[in-house]
């Protein structure tokens, strides 16, 4: 009979692309850009009658280069992608994980200044206190289309838009303010709401990727198991930066349901597609008696927009200009990375820790402080480390420009001063030595999950791994652990649930750890050695759970660490809400970010005043694994090159989207450092 085509279009994690342009790097980005999506959208929108598409767009806006300079120099700055969307006229758009980070009060200013307010849905993200929605809990959007023989038929499509539940904490920590529930357990809900309300189709908007069979609770990436509630029509996932149309050509094809001819998923269609506006996800969805789904998935290279393109005007010379300024250069044979900086010292840490012992140095000696003359002790963590995809870590080379000091120190990092004993020194050494795996705890074998302690107290499947006495790793029991934490089931490829060898197979990091490392700090100014053979003193929240020290050998160039000894700490954040009890200190001062990113510049600028710099780090810590365990290599894929520098790397099991997966044996990696000390000087009196 007589149908009426409805067209879904959407876009996913733009991260400020605007135009063809990778401000950070000053170079062309010809793959993508909200020009060339718009391109594809308008396009779309052509093949279909008048009023017959709808447009949505799934979350991380924001979080990049662009974005971040714009926060930090003009607040009252409307962003650039704002203003682009708002002018392609979305229909409804979703937070990521990225755009949370913003803080709440800057992310609603944008959405009202741009017009975009009443676009916003966050149906599973609530008030913490109230336990109210914080923006439209879902929507209803009543359209009127025109059949192939120009007939009318109105139908209500509701719309679900859904965040990760576990908000980020790498720049705000939303404990307390916003509460997030798990993704599955949420569209079920709203889809009641929803149909009760009269809608025809249910479209369910997801900053989520494909994900497994069988999503443990929380967890990030659940567009599959969407597809498994009745009352869903359609499910778009972004998040993954990667595209999937059930075509044949990514793993998740394998999975039950999956229908590769026609396109569909457990009857229903689940579109993902890649980041940056590389392309669009475009579902047509026949409405008549009876419904058909078709799904196509759209070419990514296409001319500009010039009119979206225009939206960058403003800040594009200023963007270039700024981030391609070189601060230093780098020696021919330098690299600063940190594809395995979990387990090695690495020169991006290093030069924020040897940047902050430096200012540390002259606060003491050039202000009047209680101080003066205390050892200087840094910690630094990693703004980058493949969280977001496995082309999110740092690899810097030939020179060091203010687009790279914007990813080692984003805009909202400050210095801050404490006075620290040696005991609280240890205390959160141990704290952040929680992020490795305990030696034959939650060991990989045929298994279709992992599982590790993690934080906090709610029900994850996991799986419990039997080995026979030869050390052959058997099939593995699915069980319930009291833990809470995202399951990382995406990183349970073939190649490693599959592996076959002498010794047990485990991940080095707990399961919490691999996609956030924001409270894994790495200190200088002291050397120390963390034993994975002993189980955590602390968890994830900094909650003692065991009367262990697994980090040991702790010194101070050579001489042990006393309980007494008092140290003055430069950090560049201390949540004071989270770290163990013992370690609770009140800050002494603190630098301001624009102050703190001045100091980087300025000190950058002398240190290339001595000629090109090498490799940086120091090499003052270490990591001892249990030889009775191979070990899953977690990096991104850029590391390839460097993979037959390190002997303890053996083969690779498996890659997934800009991610590669290593077995190690890390017992064997040498532990002798060769670097030499790292020597910090500081001018005491300083002339202009």
């Amino acid at each position: 009979g007589d149908t009426a085509d409805l067209r879904i279009m959407f876009t996913t994690d733009l991260h400020g692309q605007v135009v063809d342009v990778d401000y950070s790097k000053g170079t062309l980005f010809p793959k993508g850009g909200l020009s060339k999506a718009a391109t594809l959208i308008n396009q779309a929108k052509s093949e279909v009658p008048d009023g017959n598409t709808l447009l949505f767009d799934l979350g991380d806006v924001m979080y990049d280069y662009t974005t971040d300079y714009i926060y930090e120099h003009d607040q009252s700055e409307t962003q650039p992608i704002y203003k682009a969307m708002a002018s392609l006229n979305y229909d409804a758009i979703i937070l990521g994980n990225h755009d949370y980070e913003y803080t709440l009060p800057y992310i609603q200013k944008q959405y009202e200044t741009s017009g975009l307010k009443d676009k916003v849905i966050a149906s599973n993200i609530t008030d913490a206190v109230t336990g109210k929605h914080v923006f439209n809990e879902n929507k209803i959007i009543e359209k009127t289309l025109k059949t192939k023989a120009g007939a009318s038929v109105t139908v209500k499509v509701g719309v679900i838009g859904e965040s990760i539940p576990i908000l980020s904490k790498k720049r705000c920590d939303y404990t307390g303010v916003l509460n997030g529930e798990d993704m599955v357990a949420n569209v079920k809900k709203e889809t009641k709401i929803l149909k009760d309300a009269g809608a025809d189709i249910v479209v369910v908007l997801a900053h989520s990727g494909v994900g497994s069979e069988q999503p443990a609770l929380m967890d990030e990436n659940v567009g599959y198991a969407l597809t498994q509630i009745d009352g869903v029509d359609a499910v778009l996932c972004g998040h993954k930066h990667s595209n999937f149309c059930a075509d044949g050509t990514t793993h998740y094809d394998t999975y039950p349901g999956v229908d590769t001819k026609t396109g569909l998923v457990n009857g229903k269609n689940l579109v993902m597609v890649a980041n940056s506006g590389q392309g669009i996800g475009v579902i047509d969805l026949g409405v008549s008696a009876g419904k058909r789904i078709v799904t196509r998935k759209t070419q990514i290279n296409t001319g500009i927009n010039q009119t979206i393109a225009a939206y960058m005007d403003k800040w594009g010379a200023v963007f270039g200009a700024d981030s391609t300024e070189i601060l230093a250069e780098l020696k021919s044979s330098a690299r600063w990375q940190n594809y395995f900086g979990t387990v090695e010292d690495s020169s991006p840490i290093q030069l924020l820790n040897d940047m902050a012992i430096s200012y540390g140095l002259e606060y003491q000696n050039n202000d009047n402080t209680e101080c003066k003359g205390l050892p200087v002790v840094a910690a630094s963590r990693y703004s980058r480390y493949g969280a977001g995809s496995g082309l999110d870590y740092y690899d810097i080379k030939d020179n060091f420009t203010s687009a790279d000091l914007y990813q080692l120190m984003n805009y909202r990092i400050q210095l801050w001063r404490y006075k620290v004993t040696g005991a609280q020194l240890k205390e959160w050494l141990e704290w952040a030595a929680s992020a490795y795996e305990t030696a034959g705890s939650n060991v990989i074998t045929t298994g279709s999950a992992i599982s590790s302690p993690s934080p906090s107290p709610t029900a994850t499947p996991s799986a419990t791994s039997v080995a026979d006495p030869s050390g052959q790793p058997q099939d593995s029991v699915l069980t319930q652990s009291a833990n809470k934490g995202i399951s990382q089931t995406s990183d349970l490829l073939a190649g490693i649930i599959n592996y076959k060898g002498s010794k047990p197979l485990q991940y080095s990091l707990q399961e919490l750890y691999l996609t956030d490392l924001s409270r894994f700090y790495v200190m200088d100014g002291v050397e120390y050695t963390i034993d994975t053979k002993v189980a955590p003193r602390y968890n994830y929240d900094g909650k003692k759970v065991n009367d262990t020290r697994r980090v040991t050998n702790i010194t101070r160039n050579g001489l042990p660490v006393k309980d007494t000894d008092e140290f003055l700490l430069i950090v560049n954040r201390l949540d004071s809400t989270k770290v163990p009890e013992l370690f609770t200190t009140q800050a002494m001062t603190k630098l301001s970010a624009a102050d703190t990113r001045a100091y980087f510049k300025k000190y950058m600028q002398k240190q290339s005043e001595c000629g090109t710099l090498g490799n940086l780090e120091d090499n003052n810590w270490d990591v001892k694994y249990s030889g009775q365990y191979n070990y899953v290599l977690k990096t991104g894929s850029g590391a390839s090159d460097l993979i037959g520098q390190r002997s303890w790397i053996k083969e690779k099991l498996d890659s997934s989207e800009d991610f590669d997966y290593y077995r190690a044996e890390l017992s064997k990696k040498s532990t002798q450092d060769t670097s030499g000390p790292d020597l910090n000087l500081a001018a005491l009196n300083e002339i202009e």
